[in-house]
């Protein structure tokens, strides 16, 4: 059991010691975190249904909103970045996300939410691909 330790960790040094794990960790770190801020436009349904008096429909047309900016431009943003690279495209995407976070806990109404969570959205599709 030791010597299959040791022969792995011999050939993880390398993996390590190379340039790209630190940016394979910030893509993971990155990823993470555009994650868990996604799950804040759901998770703060309920609030908004109770400070905007709010219907199921916005709701839905929130969810519409959301999903519509992450999934549909999700391909469309992949395709424009293969054709012509944006080394700077996964800081865009966390600050537009960060942006829409910062929009939607400030929203007062539901164009301004829908604003936030079509910001949120694109930076979401910014990443993924």
């Amino acid at each position: 059991m030791i010597t299959v330790l040791s022969r792995a960790s011999s050939r993880l040094h390398p993996v390590v010691a190379d340039a790209s794990f630190p940016v394979l960790v910030a893509l993971c770190a990155a990823h993470c975190c555009n994650d868990l801020l996604q799950a804040v436009v759901t998770a703060a349904y309920p609030m908004l249904k109770a400070d905007l008096a709010l219907s199921f429909s916005q709701i839905g047309l929130i969810t519409l909103v959301y999903q519509i900016a992450s999934s549909v431009f999700q391909p469309v943003v992949g395709l424009a970045f293969d054709k012509r690279p944006f080394v700077r495209s996964l800081p865009a995407g966390m600050c537009s996300t960060t942006l829409g976070i910062v929009l939607f806990a400030f929203a007062s109404s539901l164009p301004a939410v829908f604003v936030a969570v079509f910001l949120v959205g694109v930076g979401s599709s910014t990443l993924h691909p």
